[in-house]
Formats: structure tokens, C-alpha cells, sequence
């Protein structure tokens, strides 16, 4: 609900006969101080039911909430997505993401 309310975010979801399919969201948030631009929109939540992949759902929401940064006047858009979901990656590649930085981990 606080995405929802909130002037600095935007919430989209997907919806075919009346059952939410897809949704995702995009947040303003503060770069880094040594990052080129002083804020960029953070996207979260990226989901299509698995049955409802591969029909552009995923493409639209992304573009939807890009449009909804252009228009906050923001030059950034970033996300994350993990290294072994192939898929998703190749959808985010698709829409003109590339990647950026490597956070690594071991579990111990």
C-alpha cells in the first residue's frame, strides 16, 4: 500500500479476465555520490505468472514504468536480477538493460 500512496513510485500489474497476471513497480530513489545523476528510478517486483509468460507481458510493464521515469524527468532506470534467471535476463537485455555491476556470494 505505501508504493501505492506514495508520489515518488509507481505500481503497474498486468491484468486478463479480471486476474492479475503481472506486476512490477518503480521507486525513485538517491544515487551514489559518485554516480553521474543525483537520483534514478529502482524497479521492483518484476512478476508474470509462469503461465502467462512469453506473450510480452513483462516488456509492457517495463516500458510502462520507463515511460513513468521519463516523466518524473529521471535518466536512470535500474534492477536486479539474479545471475542464474536466464530468462528474466534475457527479457531485461531485450528491453535495453545491460548489465552494470557483479555482487558476489558464498553461502558458508
Amino acid at each position: 500500500m505505501e508504493l501505492i500512496k506514495n508520489k515518488n513510485a509507481e505500481v503497474l500489474v498486468a491484468v486478463i479476465d479480471n486476474e492479475i497476471v503481472g506486476s512490477g513497480y518503480a521507486k525513485i530513489l538517491t544515487a551514489k555520490p559518485y554516480q553521474k545523476h543525483s537520483e534514478y528510478a529502482y524497479l521492483g517486483f518484476m512478476y508474470v505468472k509462469p503461465d502467462f509468460r512469453g506473450q510480452g507481458i513483462n516488456q509492457k510493464i517495463l516500458h510502462g514504468l520507463i515511460d513513468w521515469a521519463k516523466s518524473q524527468n529521471l535518466t536512470e532506470v535500474r534492477l536486479e536480477v539474479y545471475d542464474e534467471n536466464k530468462i528474466a535476463k534475457n527479457s531485461y537485455l531485450k528491453a535495453g538493460f545491460k548489465p552494470n555491476l557483479l555482487e558476489m556470494r558464498i553461502e558458508i
